[in-house]
């Protein structure tokens, strides 16, 4: 929240255990920002073993 207003522009690359592109927290990060992400990439990570998603 700090830095909404600050930033023009963001993308967005997200590491997780579970499956899913995770878009709500992305579109929770540009709220908070006030601003819509021009990237975003979210990785799976489980046992060591990493998926794009």
């Amino acid at each position: 929240m700090q830095a909404a207003g600050k930033i023009r522009e963001a993308d967005y690359i997200l590491v997780h255990h579970t499956a899913g592109r995770y878009e709500n927290a992305a579109a929770e990060m540009d709220v908070l920002l006030g601003l819509k992400h021009t990237g975003l990439r979210t990785i799976q990570c489980r046992t060591g073993k990493f998926r794009t998603l």
